[in-house]
């Protein structure tokens, strides 16, 4: 299927950090110490920013949460707090991206392992609407059009649709 639209989609581990389960290890992170974290980021998750939380540190005790798993668990918070602060300049500058595209042209490069050629080709001179574009999917060929390539123009030509561009 070929994807179009914002792929960025709220996720609950970080939208409620307080009910995150991380894994216990024989030597981890004090328990209480993140859980009471965890809930203090839950509360105010704006107040804590990206380089405090990689530089968040626990004591260490015995049956605790794996120290991996809280660290992983924190870099991926604030890479989604970051995404989520500064979503309308992403969605700026994809639009910007797509705006450039040529609608006239299907001038698609090749690659290595890209959508079939004919198949997309078939599809382009049927004039396609949202919901073709929605419920398209092609196959996978060696030497085919350019997957990323194929993916912005369709969604540019969704936009145009919409009347967005």
């Amino acid at each position: 299927m070929v994807k179009t639209g914002d792929q960025f989609q709220k996720n609950t581990a970080y939208e409620h950090p307080e009910k995150k389960h991380f894994i216990t290890s024989s030597l981890g992170y004090n328990r209480v110490e993140v859980d009471q974290f965890m809930r203090k980021l839950a509360d105010a998750p704006d107040h804590i920013g990206p380089k405090a939380l990689a530089e968040q540190n626990f004591s260490t005790s015995a049956f605790g949460y794996d120290k991996q798993d809280v660290r992983f668990y924190l870099k991926q918070f604030a890479s989604y707090r970051y995404r989520l602060n500064h979503q309308a300049e992403f969605q700026d500058a994809r639009r910007a991206i797509l705006a450039e595209i040529d609608l006239t042209q299907t001038n698609f490069s090749k690659s290595l392992r890209g959508y079939c050629i004919e198949q997309v080709d078939t599809f382009l001179e049927h004039q396609p609407n949202l919901e073709t574009i929605a419920s398209a999917e092609f196959k996978t060929q060696f030497y085919g059009y350019n997957k990323r390539q194929v993916q912005l123009y369709f969604e540019a030509l969704v936009e145009k649709l919409k009347g967005k561009l």
